[in-house]
């Protein structure tokens, strides 16, 4: 049933596509953009300029092959529009100037369409789909692993190689490294959970490790970090092992919700590091009632 409900609302978007007119609400938008300059050339040859005529450099030429580039777009906004590239129902010969003109005629007011009623049918049937998608455990595991279970040689290409963290690095001097840039930012965030050695710590979403180890090594936290990467957790024991921290670091591979007080016991801290965009907002009640049902009643939590 978990699979049904997505490839059902998706039929839904695509069926929604024929009837709304798609190509229309898309041309509305460019013959209102105000900054920069954009000239279209149709997928039957015709050709168009939207935009400041005396621009000189913003201004690009987009190229639409097929023509349900402009369902996707209306329907499914930027997940549509790099898709649609992917496959290769248009290409740009400047994509740094056409996202810099979308973004600044969005910023400036731009209303993809302006139809009410198609706004909110649509972004009611994507909203349903991107809610089943991080709301039930099953779907939410597939979703990691087709995100992070890639091979972890690939992010060791670009991550720190210190703590393999993804998100946020904190930026002191110019000087900084990556790493260091990396270790600044967890240490932030001891200090706003106020994190003492013997603290029992519950980590939601531990990626490769990086906090959860380092809250182990330099405080002496003992901290129970899950996610369900099995690459990331195979990655975090292993590096546990390595240095010893076994006794202070559990990494289970186990949803954020799945944790219980009459398994687990209370934390005295709980966090949770660049997760909530996996969350989402429609599972965000779940996200906060699991940290509450969790947490002791002194306790810290800090969502980064």
């Amino acid at each position: 049933m978990a699979g049904v409900i997505p490839q059902t609302i998706g039929k839904g978007l695509d069926l929604l596509g024929h009837v709304i007119p798609c190509e229309s609400l898309a041309t509305k938008f460019l013959a209102g953009i105000k900054f920069g300059q954009i000239t279209l050339i149709n997928y039957d040859g015709t050709k168009s300029v939207f935009g400041n005529p005396d621009e000189k450099e913003y201004r690009c030429t987009l190229t639409v092959h097929r023509k349900s580039f402009y369902s996707r777009i209306a329907l499914k906004e930027s997940v549509g529009l790099g898709e649609s590239y992917t496959d290769g129902d248009w290409d740009c010969d400047n994509l740094v100037a056409l996202f810099c003109v979308l973004v600044e005629n969005k910023k400036a007011g731009a209303s993809f369409g302006g139809n009410a009623l198609v706004d909110a049918v649509t972004h009611g049937l994507t909203g349903v789909l991107r809610w089943v998608q991080t709301n039930t455990p099953q779907l939410s595991a597939a979703n990691v692993e087709a995100h992070y279970d890639l091979g972890n040689d690939f992010y060791e290409m670009w991550l720190d190689h210190d703590h393999m963290a993804y998100t946020c690095a904190l930026y002191l001097t110019p000087e900084d490294t990556l790493e260091q840039a990396q270790l600044n930012k967890i240490r932030c965030i001891f200090k706003k959970l106020d994190l003492k050695k013997g603290d029992r710590v519950y980590e939601m979403g531990c990626g490769w490790g990086g906090f959860a180890l380092q809250a182990a090594r330099e405080v002496g936290g003992r901290v129970l970090a899950v996610n369900l990467s099995k690459e990331q957790i195979a990655y975090a024991r292993a590096k546990a092992k390595a240095e010893g921290l076994e006794h202070l670091v559990e990494f289970r591979i186990a949803d954020y919700r799945a944790a219980t007080v009459e398994a687990d016991g209370q934390f005295d801290k709980i966090v949770s590091i660049g997760m909530l965009e996996h969350v989402g907002r429609h599972d965000l009640t779940n996200f906060f009632a699991t940290a509450d049902r969790l947490l002791k009643k002194d306790g810290i939590l800090v969502a980064h």
